[in-house]
């Protein structure tokens, strides 16, 4: 990721973070990540955002009575903590904070930005964060005009009295300046004592209601976007190499004789199922849930195939999945349309009929029939990046979906095949091959792709 500002907030302060987020871009000197407009959300939610606040050089939390109390915010400052990520809280209302934000931004510099509109802390906001970014050890006086915003922390209290007394009407500038004074001691914050923070194997499944500050804020973008016509368009690298896995979402799933419960795992399953592959990403369905909800729609709206295409392009999905399933005694059938966004065709159906076994037998078939014919609609296909003399490097691995021992043809023109080749060690981006015919004319830029067998 290519940012240097995490901005963390409450999707009740989604106006203050946009504004921030773009007065410091406009700067054209920081770049930020904020989830509203930079989470994917066909990819695994939490692992994106613990990606980014890893690949941050600062996060900037907007500090309201909101973001005070959410866990899901304390668990991101926790991240940054553990991580040696420096915080710069932007105090946007006169709250005293938690004994989580006390533990981790006590005895932080931090902007009191709400006395005034927002838009007058701007410029002095934007002075702090060039600061932190380049780890300016200058005093505040030398980077930040009035109000002056921030005291450099004192490490003994004798200092920081002795500061105090010389200052004389310093004192009565910084109270005018709405400067926020520090504790006299300063917790320790070793990694080793904070509690863990979300990791990637944590699922927005499992994220209650209150935790979803950030999940909001992407649901009310999506709302917008969806209102207001604004469809992403699909990106890719260069029109051939399986750069990314393919990203699903499953809609119209209608049930007869079926609970709730019982579809709601037979979907979540086969999709953890798919997603295992690493060939495939799947939007969580507490995403759409909340998206339906705040667009005022029924699930039975999804039965009209130009609203559900809709979605899925505002999702950014490659599929929608359409369908039907049915329970008569012990059978089950299981319908599923595959529906290309960006062309509507209906690329492949799934059909499952399970006598036995129930809805675990369901799933088993359904994530092997999904995974064959997507295979055969979808091969992986790549570039050969350099040769030696037999064997090759192609331009995709293990975070497209590669695995050792498959095969690739090697083409010329997209459909000659001049020659096969096995995958004999896999790295996340990249791939060694085994060529197997020693007179065939290889070289680099040469296109490939997975040779796989109709079953």
């Amino acid at each position: 990721m290519n940012h240097d500002v995490f901005i963390s907030f409450s999707s009740v302060d989604i106006d203050v973070a946009k504004k921030v987020c773009e007065y410091l871009e406009q700067s054209d000197e920081v770049k930020c990540w904020i989830a509203f407009r930079d989470i994917v959300p066909s990819a695994n939610y939490a692992e994106q955002l613990v990606e980014a606040i890893e690949s941050s050089k600062l996060l900037l939390l907007i500090l309201s009575d909101k973001s005070n109390r959410s866990p899901q915010v304390s668990r991101e400052i926790e991240r940054a903590s553990s991580k040696a990520i420096p915080i710069l809280p932007f105090k946007i209302e006169d709250v005293a904070l938690s004994k989580s934000m006390e533990y981790f931004i006590s005895s932080h510099h931090w902007l009191n930005a709400f006395e005034l509109d927002v838009e007058n802390y701007l410029p002095v906001l934007l002075d702090a964060v060039r600061s932190s970014l380049k780890k300016a050890s200058a005093k505040p006086d030398s980077i930040i005009h009035r109000p002056k915003p921030f005291v450099k922390p004192a490490k003994k209290l004798s200092a920081q009295k002795n500061t105090i007394l010389a200052a004389g009407l310093g004192l009565a500038a910084v109270a005018a300046a709405f400067i926020y004074l520090q504790p006299e001691k300063q917790p320790t914050m070793e990694p080793a004592d904070i509690t863990p923070p979300v990791t990637s194997v944590e699922k927005i499944t499992t994220v209650q209601a209150d935790e979803l500050s950030s999940v909001d804020a992407l649901v009310k973008e999506l709302a917008q976007r969806y209102k207001d016509g604004d469809v992403p368009q699909n990106k890719t690298t260069d029109g051939w190499t399986s750069s990314k896995p393919l990203s699903i979402a499953f809609l119209d799933i209608s049930g007869t004789g079926v609970s709730d419960a019982q579809q709601d795992f037979i979907l979540n399953q086969t999709a953890e199922g798919l997603r295992q592959t690493q060939r495939y990403s799947i939007v969580e369905r507490e995403i759409i849930d909340k998206l339906l909800d705040e667009l005022n729609l029924s699930t039975s709206a999804l039965a009209d195939p130009a609203t559900a295409l809709k979605l899925g392009k505002i999702l950014s999905v490659n599929l929608i999945v359409t369908g039907s399933m049915a329970i008569q005694e012990d059978e089950w059938l299981v319908n599923l349309r595959f529906i290309e966004t960006e062309t509507t065709e209906v690329k492949c159906s799934v059909s499952v009929l399970a006598q036995e076994g129930g809805p675990d037998k369901v799933v088993s078939e359904l994530s092997k029939g999904i995974n064959d014919k997507l295979r055969m609609e979808y091969p992986l296909q790549g570039k050969i990046t350099s040769v030696s003399e037999k064997s090759a490097a192609m331009n995709i691995g293990q975070l497209s979906g590669v695995r050792q021992g498959m095969m690739f043809e090697l083409l010329q023109d997209e459909n000659l095949v001049v020659d096969n080749a096995t995958v004999n060690s896999v790295e996340p981006h990249q791939s060694q091959i085994a060529l197997m015919n020693k007179e065939a004319s290889v070289a680099s830029g040469m296109l490939v792709r997975e040779k796989v067998r109709e079953e």
